[in-house]
């Protein structure tokens, strides 16, 4: 929201995120959910995606719009390298286009199932939670947006 505590946690998170990822963008966008008050918790958040997506990919919100966002849910805790996993699978998105996103959620990332940190598992489910798709996928999916249960349209 715009509220002056919103503003103050947003402004924080931004400062400390530039010290952790100086060369990568972060902007904060609000959006003013212009549909029926009695629509359902599920078409709000599809046209809240489609907003956020929208603005993320936007020419008018960076001198250089990127080609790839990153998507966190607002209660993940991300790990050391996070960032670093991510910009990995910039080249592996791009080359291949039957990948629909890189993930940062595993199911079975707990220690007894990890027994190789460079391993890397294809998965034909749509996690949802932190997970990277490329500007040319929005491009495609954008037009086709659902009006709500956007993330079951995605694992169809």
């Amino acid at each position: 929201g715009k509220s002056p505590q919103n503003a103050k946690v947003i402004n924080e998170f931004k400062r400390k995120f530039s010290l952790i990822a100086p060369k990568l963008q972060f902007i904060h966008v609000h959006h003013e959910y212009k549909g029926n008050p009695g629509d359902n918790g599920y078409i709000k958040l599809s046209a809240h995606f489609k907003f956020a997506l929208t603005q993320s990919f936007s020419v008018e919100n960076f001198d250089t719009p990127p080609k790839q966002v990153i998507i966190l849910e607002e209660d993940l805790l991300i790990a050391p390298d996070f960032f670093l996993y991510f910009s990995s699978l910039v080249g592996l998105l791009n080359f291949d286009s039957s990948i629909l996103a890189a993930s940062a959620w595993n199911d079975n990332g707990q220690a007894q199932f990890v027994q190789d940190n460079q391993q890397l598992y294809r998965s034909d489910f749509f996690p949802g939670l932190g997970w990277m798709l490329t500007k040319a996928l929005w491009n495609e999916l954008k037009p086709k947006w659902p009006k709500g249960y956007w993330d079951d349209w995605l694992r169809e």
